[in-house]
C-alpha cells in the first residue's frame, strides 16, 4: 500500500489514502469542495482524499505534522 498520507510539494497536492481500490469495479471521484476530491468505489467505500493547493489551506507545519505522523 502507498503511504497513508503523502504530500507532493511540486504539485502542492496532499493525498490521504485509506484503502487501495479492489479489482471489482471502477473508481468514482467527487469534488466535495473546490480543489478537494474524494475517490469512492461503490456507494459507500471511501478510498482516498486529495487536496489541491494544499499549502494555501494548511501551514507548512501542519502539512509536515500530517506527513510525519
Amino acid at each position: 500500500m502507498n503511504r497513508l498520507i503523502h504530500y507532493d510539494a511540486v504539485a502542492d497536492v496532499l493525498t490521504i489514502t485509506l484503502v487501495q481500490p479492489s479489482q471489482d469495479g471502477g473508481v468514482d471521484s467527487l469534488e466535495v469542495d473546490p480543489g478537494v476530491f474524494c475517490d469512492f468505489q461503490g456507494k459507500h467505500r471511501l478510498l482516498r482524499v486529495e487536496v489541491q493547493d494544499a499549502s494555501k489551506r494548511y501551514s507548512a507545519e501542519e502539512i509536515a505534522r500530517l506527513v510525519m505522523g
